[in-house]
């Protein structure tokens, strides 16, 4: 007998001005032994979907659909630090640290992680943990520009805490608000 998981996934679409409701994988169940690129397919599509409401500002439906990639893929890297980066958007830097971490545990050659994490140490005001994660960083080949960069923010961080940014109103940063999308495109 074979054991099947349903991965249902409801999307949202805008189509000629109507909502329309798309479930993936269509009304058929994946076995557990389903080849990998089945579900490989679906989470792939689902962060697609994810990226472009991101992008559009719809933030509570790319979290809904970054957690359901989560659910079908707990280590994909993307939905980690995309779920990080909208954490940092609403001002919520200690919930986006988590995140940040688990994208870098999956592949920590992805130097944006890096960034998004010690940027979301300084505006947690984890001083002494964003210095050791920079440290971490710069040993791991983050470019020169990059360290000195986030070095200033953490020194200008520390001699002046009341300049932190508290509220997303005020964030002038680029670091770890924006989506990550690592996914190949055509062709790649």
């Amino acid at each position: 007998m074979f054991a099947f998981i349903l991965i249902v996934i409801v999307i949202e679409l805008e189509h000629a001005n109507m909502g329309e409701m798309l479930v993936l994988p269509t009304d058929r169940a994946l076995p557990c032994d389903a080849p990998d690129f089945a579900l490989a397919g679906v989470v792939q599509r689902s962060m697609q979907f994810a990226l472009e409401h991101h992008r559009a500002e719809r933030f509570h439906e790319a979290g809904n659909l970054y957690q359901a990639v989560l659910a079908m893929q707990p280590n994909h890297p993307d939905a980690h630090h995309n779920l990080g980066a909208l954490a940092m958007r609403a001002g919520h830097a200690a919930r986006a640290v988590p995140c940040f971490r688990a994208a870098l545990a999956v592949q920590d050659r992805n130097w944006q992680y890096w960034i998004s994490l010690i940027d979301a140490l300084i505006q947690d005001r984890q001083h002494a943990n964003a210095a050791q994660t920079l440290e971490q960083a710069r040993r791991a080949g983050l470019t020169q520009a990059a360290v000195e960069e986030l070095l200033d923010r953490l020194v200008s961080a520390e001699c002046h805490p009341a300049r932190q940014l508290t509220t997303p109103d005020q964030a002038t940063t680029p670091f770890g608000t924006e989506p990550v999308d690592a996914t190949p495109g055509p062709g790649a």
